[in-house]
């Protein structure tokens, strides 16, 4: 998953909401990606999550 500070910005425009977390995961069992005001990687850099553990 790559996260850019952009792309949150189109998705809040999109949705007509502030997002201020993204979850991956299910409501249940959850991993916190990103909060609002977290540095967010460079794009070059990439966040691997494994589809099954």
């Amino acid at each position: 998953m790559n996260l850019e500070l952009g792309k949150i910005k189109d998705q809040e425009k999109v949705r007509g909401v502030e997002i201020k977390t993204i979850y991956y995961g299910t409501p249940k069992d959850k991993i916190l990606i990103w909060e609002k005001g977290m540095d967010l990687p460079k794009a070059r850099n990439r966040i691997y999550i494994p589809l099954s553990l």
